[in-house]
């Protein structure tokens, strides 16, 4: 005999809280079944366990990409995304982020057409963790869309809109967690923005949640393309600050959550500083002494053409991924975003 929905969703609670997510994945997949054997598909009320699916399904995503070391780089940081956003919203209620190794090591030498002999990295290797990512984030914006109807509904089952809208705020800024341990930093801006918004409507501004949202929106930011982006990143972390300091004017915390809250502040002040600094740009014969492209070899003229590929790379890109070959991408969260949502199916198996 089949477990009920209760039965079902107190099993996939227990492993979340255990973080067997694999296992808490399957009982939220049976759980999301039984709900729209129960309410049809596109119910309002599936909103919830669609969102502890999404949920679930991240946590395989950022384990599994952990294990294939492809963290985000947090810009020299010393931290990955996963613990930058825990230390911006500490009480957000996420699971505890795991140490990881963040730095990649590249090895230039040689002349291009050696390259093509190189090893491949483990992102272009057949895994499944982009995969695992892409569905989360479908997961996760059905929930949206399904918390969203019940926003808009005039039933009377949904008359907590302020607790409505908090959901959808949570479901954006899942969504561009997401897309921030996928490196899709557009996309994560965008979610994030919004998830912003509707916290600014909520919260006061002193609130963590508002700290933690300015601050999440600059990571994005920090990463995304256009001109004007890293300004306006360092404006979110100037607002994140303000938010800190609010907050510390306060006398409701203890004298720890007090020298937690000021290192943190201290934190964001030296990242304000950085993104206030402009960008260094190399020129060729400092990436040659950088990455030993020059002496004996240097008149060659593969080798120079690699000098100036990396100092392109380094004086244009966030990291240095356009040197190395990458899968074709399936669909990307932006073309995900503008499919029919009334079409968007979440992957049950």
């Amino acid at each position: 005999m089949s477990d009920s929905l209760d039965e079902t969703l107190t099993r996939a609670a227990k492993a979340y809280a255990d973080e067997a997510y694999d296992t808490a994945a399957d009982h939220y997949a049976r759980a999301s079944e039984l709900l729209t054997e129960q309410n049809g598909e596109d119910s309002p009320d599936n909103a919830d366990v669609l969102f502890l699916y999404g949920r679930a399904l991240f946590q395989i995503a950022k384990r599994r990409n952990e294990v294939l070391g492809g963290a985000v780089r947090g810009g020299g940081s010393g931290k990955d995304v996963s613990q930058l956003l825990a230390a911006a919203v500490p009480d957000a209620g996420k699971a505890p982020a795991k140490d990881t190794e963040e730095n990649r090591e590249f090895t230039f030498g040689g002349d291009l057409e050696e390259e093509e002999e190189q090893p491949e990295l483990a992102s272009d290797l057949p895994v499944d963790a982009e995969d695992d990512f892409e569905n989360a984030w479908e997961v996760l914006d059905l929930a949206r869309i399904s918390f969203q109807k019940q926003l808009e509904s005039k039933d009377s089952k949904y008359d907590d809109k302020s607790g409505v809208r908090k959901r959808i705020a949570e479901s954006y800024d899942l969504l561009g967690e997401v897309s921030l341990e996928n490196e899709n930093f557009d996309q994560a801006a965008a979610d994030l923005r919004e998830a912003l918004q509707l916290k600014l409507d909520i919260y006061p501004a002193e609130h963590s949640e508002i700290s933690g949202g300015h601050y999440m929106l600059a990571l994005a930011l920090e990463y995304s393309t256009g001109d004007k982006a890293r300004s306006e990143a360092a404006r979110q972390v100037e607002l994140a600050c303000a938010s800190f300091r609010k907050r510390l004017k306060q006398n409701e915390m203890t004298s720890r959550e007090r020298r937690d809250e000021e290192e943190m502040l201290k934190e964001l002040e030296v990242k304000l500083k950085e993104l206030k600094e402009p960008r260094q740009v190399l020129d060729k014969q400092q990436v040659a002494e950088l990455f030993g492209l020059g002496g004996a070899s240097a008149g060659n003229s593969a080798t120079q053409a690699l000098r100036n590929r990396v100092a392109d790379a380094l004086n244009t890109s966030n990291d240095l991924s356009g040197l190395v070959r990458k899968k074709e991408k399936k669909r990307s969260a932006n073309e995900l975003s503008s499919t029919d949502e009334s079409e968007k199916k979440p992957k049950l198996t």
